[in-house]
C-alpha cells in the first residue's frame, strides 16, 4: 500500500505548494505600505487613557484596600476578595496579610508537625479494646474516665472521640451524635492547640457524616466552615490545608447527591469553590513570601507579578497596623484595562500594556514597532504601555482587502485539500490496520483452537484403535483429554467475555458474595493441574472478610485468568500464590508468582488488547492476548481496581481490589 500513501501526498502537497506561491506572490504585488501616519494626533489619547486608569480606576481601588485593611479581620479580607462577583472591586480573587512587624497573620501556615502527644498507658489500654479487641463496651468506660479526668484540651478531645467510635460500635447512634456534638461546637470550650483545632474540625466533619437528621447536621457544617469571621464563636484557626480539605467537603455535601436543599446547594458550592481557590492561591505564594519581610523591595500600592505562581499577579497595601498582599489573575487586569480603554473609541490604533518582565497583559499587538511607549502610571512600576496604528490610508486598506480576498480564498482551497487528503489517508490506513488486526485475530484463533482440538483428536484416536497397554493409560488419556478440554473451553469463554467487551456489554448480576467462595472455587479451577504440574501453590483467605458486591462466575474467571498467567509466565520451580485479605474499606485478592517478571514499559501495557508481553513464549503456551484485558474489563464493570508490581528476573504480583459491603448496603447492578 505505500504506492497509494505516495500517490495521496503527491496529490496533497502538490496543489498545496503551488496555491502557497501564487498567494505569496499576490500579496507582494498588493501590499501598498503607507504606514507612518500623525503620531502626535494619539499622543493625547494615549495620555487621556493613562490618566483614566489612575484617576478613576486605581486610586479608588487603593482606598478600597485600605477602608477594607481598617474594617475587616484578616480572614474576612480573604473571603472577600475570594467572593464570585466582588462588585465594585477591580482586581483581586484572595489575599495574603501580615501584621505591623510582618508575621503572618492570615492563610495560617501548616506546622511541619504538632506537639508529639504521649499516650497514657490507660489511653493504649482503651485503643487496644476498640481496635483489636472490638470491645465498645470496655473501651467505652476507659474513654469516659479520661475524658472526665484529664485536664488536657487535646487529651480530652481525642477520649470524646473515642467515646463516638465506641458508641457506634454499640449501635448507639443517638448518644454518639451528642458526643460528637460538645467536640464540635461547644463554645465553652473552645479548643486551645493546633491540633485540637484540627480534631474539632474532624468531629465537625463527622457530625455532619454520621447525624440522624444529616440535612440540618451538614448544613451546620456548611456554615461553619463558610464563615470567614474570626470573632464568630464557630471560627477555627485552622491550618492552610485542612481549611482547603474542609472547603472541598462543602464542594461535595452541596453536589447533586448531598442533602442540601437543592435552593441553597448552589450557593454554597458557588462560594466554597471560590474559598478553595484562593486559599490554594494564598497557600501558595505564602511558600514563596513567609513573612513580609520577602516584599521589602516591592513598594506599597504598587502592582507586580508573583514569582513562582504563573499568569499571577500582586497589589500590596502597607498599612499601620497591617500589610495586605492581594492577589488575581492577569485575566482580572486584563478586564479592566479592555474596560477602561473603551473610552479612546478608535478603531485606528491598539494598546498593549507589558509587566516588569515585557509579559504581555493585554492582547498581543499587530505587526510592526510601537508609535508611541510610556508608563501605565505610578501604580505599575516598570510596566510599559504601548500604542500601536492598526490601520493605515486608503490605498492600504483597499491592498489589504485584495490580499485578505487571496489569503481567505486559499486558505480555504488549502484546507479543502488538506481536509480531503487526511481523510482518504486516514480511510486507507485504518482499512489497512483492520486487515492486519483481522489477519493477527483469525490466525491466533485458528491457532489456539486448533491446538487443544488436535490433541484430543490423536487421543481420541488413539483410543478408538486401542493401542493402549492397561485401563491406567486410558485413564491417563481421558484425563488429557479433560485438560485439552476445560482448556478449550476457558478459551472460549475469553473469546465470549472479549465479544461481550467490543460490544459494550457488561452486564453482571452481582450479589453479596463471601470472597473466601471465590478464592475456593478459582482454586478448585486450578488446583489439580497445577499439582501435575509440579507448582508450589498456596492460598490464604483472611478469617471474617466482609462480602462483597460481586458476579460469583466473573470473579472466578479473574482469578483463573490470574493463576493461568503466572503459570504461563512462571517456568521452572513455579511458586504461585494466591491471597485475599482486607485493606481499609476495600477487599483484595493478590496472585503473586516468582516468575520472569516484566519491565515498567511492559506493565503500562499489559491490560491492551491482544498485547503479549513475550510473543515467543506464546507460541509454546496457550494465549491470545485477552486473558489481562478480560480481567481489567470485569474489575471495572465492578467498581474495582487491578494493580500490578512487577521487578524483572524475581515475579509479578497482581492485585484485584474491590469495594467491601457495609453492614447496611445492598449490592448494585452493574
Amino acid at each position: 500500500m505505500r504506492w497509494v500513501v505516495l500517490l495521496l501526498s503527491i496529490v496533497v502537497v502538490l496543489p498545496t505548494v503551488c496555491l502557497l506561491w501564487f498567494m505569496l506572490q499576490a500579496m507582494r504585488n498588493e501590499r501598498l505600505a503607507v504606514r507612518q501616519k500623525l503620531i502626535d494626533a494619539y499622543d493625547g489619547q494615549l495620555e487621556t487613557f493613562t490618566q483614566r486608569l489612575n484617576e478613576t480606576t486605581w486610586k479608588p481601588y487603593a482606598s478600597q484596600i485600605e477602608q477594607l485593611a481598617d474594617r475587616a479581620n484578616p480572614p474576612q479580607i480573604l473571603a472577600v476578595m475570594a467572593a464570585a462577583d466582588p462588585a465594585g472591586w477591580a482586581f483581586g480573587k484572595s489575599a495574603v496579610i501580615y501584621d505591623a512587624s510582618g508575621k503572618l497573620l492570615y492563610p495560617i501556615a501548616g506546622e511541619s508537625g504538632d506537639e508529639p502527644v504521649e499516650m497514657s498507658e490507660l489511653f493504649e489500654a482503651a485503643q487496644r479494646l476498640e481496635w483489636i479487641d472490638r470491645n465498645g463496651a470496655e473501651a467505652l468506660k476507659i474513654y469516659t474516665e479520661i475524658a472526665a479526668q484529664t485536664k488536657d484540651d487535646l487529651t480530652w478531645r481525642q477520649a470524646m472521640l473515642g467515646q463516638v467510635r465506641c458508641h457506634r460500635i454499640l449501635g448507639d447512634g443517638t448518644r454518639g451524635e451528642s458526643v460528637c456534638r460538645l467536640i464540635a461546637y461547644d463554645s465553652k470550650r473552645p479548643p486551645t492547640s493546633p491540633a485540637a483545632i484540627r480534631l474539632t474540625a474532624q468531629a465537625r466533619l463527622l457530625l455532619a457524616e454520621i447525624a440522624q437528621n444529616p440535612t440540618a447536621a451538614v448544613e451546620e457544617f456548611l456554615q461553619a466552615t463558610l464563615d470567614y469571621d474570626s470573632q464568630s464563636p464557630t471560627w477555627l484557626a485552622l491550618d492552610s490545608e485542612t481549611r482547603i480539605f474542609l472547603l472541598s467537603k462543602v464542594v461535595d455535601f452541596s453536589g447533586p447527591s448531598g442533602p442540601v436543599d437543592p435552593g441553597q446547594a448552589t450557593g454554597y458550592q458557588k462560594r466554597a469553590t471560590a474559598l478553595m481557590k484562593a486559599e490554594e492561591l494564598a497557600a501558595t505564594v505564602v511558600r514563596q513570601y513567609p513573612t513580609a519581610d520577602g516584599l521589602s523591595k516591592w513598594a506599597s500600592g504598587t502592582f507586580g507579578q508573583l514569582e513562582g505562581v504563573e499568569s499571577s499577579y500582586g497589589f500590596l497595601y502597607r498599612g499601620t497596623a497591617s500589610t495586605l498582599f492581594i492577589l488575581g489573575s492577569v485575566e482580572s487586569l486584563q478586564t479592566v484595562f479592555d474596560t477602561d480603554k473603551t473610552i479612546l473609541n478608535n478603531r485606528n490604533i491598539q494598546l498593549r500594556i507589558l509587566d516588569a518582565a515585557d509579559q504581555p497583559i493585554t492582547a498581543t499587538a499587530t505587526e510592526g514597532s510601537p508609535l508611541l511607549m510610556t508608563s501605565p502610571g505610578s501604580f505599575f512600576p516598570n510596566w510599559t504601555l504601548e500604542l500601536y496604528l492598526t490601520d493605515g490610508d486608503l490605498f492600504d486598506k483597499t491592498a489589504q482587502r485584495q490580499v485578505s480576498l487571496y489569503l481567505w480564498g486559499g486558505i480555504l482551497v488549502i484546507l479543502v485539500v488538506l481536509l480531503t487528503g487526511a481523510l482518504a489517508m486516514q480511510s486507507v490506513g485504518r482499512q489497512i490496520q483492520l486487515n492486519r488486526l483481522k489477519n493477527d485475530f483469525v490466525a491466533t484463533v485458528t491457532h489456539e483452537l486448533k491446538t487443544p482440538l488436535s490433541s484430543m483428536r490423536m487421543l481420541v484416536d488413539t483410543l478408538l484403535e486401542g493401542h493402549t497397554r492397561d485401563e491406567r493409560q486410558v485413564r491417563e488419556y481421558l484425563e488429557l483429554i479433560s485438560r485439552e478440554n476445560q482448556r478449550l473451553s476457558r478459551m472460549i469463554d475469553n473469546f465470549l467475555t472479549f465479544s461481550r467487551m467490543e460490544r459494550n456489554k457488561n452486564a453482571f448480576t452481582l450479589q453479596s458474595y463471601p470472597p473466601a467462595q471465590i478464592v475456593q472455587s478459582a482454586v478448585e479451577v486450578v488446583e489439580n493441574r497445577f499439582q501435575q504440574a509440579g507448582v508450589k501453590f498456596s492460598h490464604d483467605t483472611e478469617a471474617n472478610l466482609a462480602e462483597i458486591p460481586a458476579d460469583p462466575d466473573a470473579m472466578v474467571t479473574v482469578l483463573v485468568n490470574l493463576l493461568d498467567n503466572a503459570f504461563k509466565y512462571t517456568t521452572s520451580d513455579k511458586q504461585i500464590s494466591l491471597r485475599a485479605y482486607r485493606n481499609d474499606s476495600r477487599i483484595c485478592f493478590e496472585v503473586k508468582d516468582n516468575g520472569r517478571g516484566m519491565t515498567r514499559k511492559v506493565t503500562r501495557r499489559i491490560f491492551d488488547r491482544f498485547y503479549q508481553a513475550d510473543p515467543h513464549l506464546n507460541r509454546t503456551a496457550e494465549g491470545c492476548g485477552l486473558g489481562l484485558s478480560i480481567v481489567q474489563f470485569i474489575v471495572k464493570a465492578h467498581g474495582g481496581r487491578i494493580l500490578v508490581e512487577s521487578t524483572p528476573g524475581k515475579g509479578s504480583t497482581f492485585t484485584v481490589s474491590l469495594p467491601a459491603i457495609r453492614s447496611h448496603e445492598e449490592p448494585k447492578p452493574a
